[in-house]
């Protein structure tokens, strides 16, 4: 099953949950293709990337390792790619995913999965005083448990959905970043000159956040090289192209108007220096 971007924004608008994943030039993949063929004593699988290519997939099972479980949501699988014998293709009746080494599988079903995804919540990053953590943390776990009850819904015989830790941290920065580029337009627009600065210097900050920088493949480079180009533009005072991003990140800071040509000239020139 593939869920697309589209779906998901109805999914969560359905919800009442916000929208987080980026345009097409930049986006967080919350969930990717799973293999139709699953069989109905295994649990289903989200994984996620850091951009729709990553999630053309492959057919492998790789080598696992086990972590110490505290929860019930934490099954103590955390996949190794170094192991011996992983990846490896297997006939289709397998998984066909691409998961990231070093994090946990987590049971999204278990009755303690928001637990976790509260632990998981990353107090070490800046956040703008116009949030808080217990708001941020609840908008994750909004998401989280939506997408896990629709996965668990298109399931004939559901038997648990699994999904990585670093799907929750990837989304947890996605939220922080959207939030420092409303407090910039926000400082703008109050000629804040000290929260501007503060702003662009955690925006900044985003490119080495660890979920961000893990190189999952695909077009990490390219997403890399295009947030700094949008924050070289903040940086510089340039409103228009704040507007510009809030368009793209689809944010309620946006003003309505359309700045597309700045949108793919950002993309391009991205392009270009990434050699795509």
């Amino acid at each position: 099953m593939t869920i697309s971007d589209s779906e998901l924004d109805a999914l969560l608008r359905e919800h009442g949950a916000k929208r987080v994943s980026s345009s097409p030039g930049e986006r967080t993949m919350l969930v990717a293709n799973a293999s139709k063929k699953v069989r109905a004593s295994r649990p289903r699988r989200i994984w996620v990337g850091v951009t729709a290519a990553i999630a053309t997939g492959m057919i492998a099972i790789p080598g696992t390792a086990f972590a110490i479980q505290q929860l019930s949501a934490q099954t103590g699988v955390i996949e190794d790619f170094s192991s011996p014998g992983g990846p490896a293709e297997k006939s289709d009746e397998d998984w066909t995913r691409l998961s990231v080494p070093g994090s946990e599988w987590l049971e999204g079903t278990a009755t303690d999965f928001e637990i976790r995804i509260q632990q998981l919540t990353p107090v070490e990053l800046p956040l703008p005083e116009s949030t808080s953590w217990p708001e941020v943390t609840a908008e994750v776990s909004k998401r989280m448990t939506t997408l896990v009850s629709s996965a668990e819904s298109e399931e004939t015989n559901p038997s648990g959905v699994w999904l990585q830790d670093f799907t929750i941290e990837a989304d947890y920065e996605q939220i922080l970043w959207r939030a420092w580029v409303n407090e910039w337009i926000a400082a703008h627009a109050d000629s804040d000159e000290q929260r501007m600065q503060s702003a662009v210097a955690a925006m900044r900050s985003s490119l080495t956040w660890p979920a961000f920088a893990t190189d999952t493949g695909g077009d990490s480079d390219l997403l890399t090289i295009t947030r700094r180009i949008w924050v070289d533009r903040v940086s510089e005072g340039d409103s228009h192209a704040a507007q510009a991003l809030a368009e793209e990140e689809d944010l309620d800071t946006w003003d309505g108007v359309s700045r597309m040509d700045l949108i793919v000239s950002i993309d391009r020139q991205a392009r270009a220096e990434a050699g795509k």
